[in-house]
């Protein structure tokens, strides 16, 4: 006698099987979700984060040469973007020798501040000088750039530039150059 069994093949899921699919799968999809999310926001964060640093160096830059001047100040907003926000401590350690602290900000939607400050020894431009500055000293040597002429008064034969009437050969003599002594070191001589 032979018992038969019918629980052998099945024709479909059940009800369960399927609502614990659907959670699971939920599940992973809203964990994926919010690691999407993380990551862009952390994404977003490091670029403020960059441009924070690149506008404190900037700052800092222009300090440096001179575009703003060496002194503190309370927070102000840079002109280019509102959202961001800047100050500056200035304290004399030396003589002449400043310790220089910039700080930039920017408030989040979220409330949270991104923040970049540099800090920095200065001498302040008017005393470290440019080497585009001209000396002023009087009795100092000078000299005088020969004349030039245009390039209407000028022409070009085989043999190179001839100046003058433009005749073959004829060269017009350049300009002396003048050249006045220099002032001695230490105040001049003692006689």
């Amino acid at each position: 006698m032979r018992i038969s069994h019918r629980h052998g093949k099945r024709k479909a899921l059940t009800l369960l099987e399927v609502v614990t699919a659907l959670a699971i799968f939920m599940g992973g999809v809203s964990a994926l979700y919010q690691l999407i999310q993380n990551a862009s926001y952390r994404a977003i964060r490091v670029d403020w984060k960059a441009q924070a640093s690149l506008r404190c160096q900037s700052k800092m830059a222009e300090l440096t040469v001179g575009v703003q001047a060496l002194e503190s100040t309370d927070m102000q907003q840079f002109e280019d973007d509102e959202a961001w926000q800047w100050r500056t401590q200035v304290d004399e350690e030396f003589a002449g020798l400043y310790r220089v602290y910039v700080e930039v900000q920017r408030e989040l939607p979220n409330g949270e501040v991104i923040k970049s400050d540099l800090t920095q020894m200065l001498l302040p431009p008017t005393m470290r000088g440019s080497s585009l500055d001209v000396a002023s000293t009087p009795g100092a040597t000078t000299t005088t750039p020969p004349a030039t002429k245009s390039s209407s008064d000028m022409s070009t034969g085989s043999t190179g530039s001839t100046t003058g009437t433009g005749a073959t050969g004829a060269t017009a003599p350049a300009a002396p150059m003048t050249t006045t002594p220099a002032a001695p070191m230490g105040g001049g001589m003692k006689r």
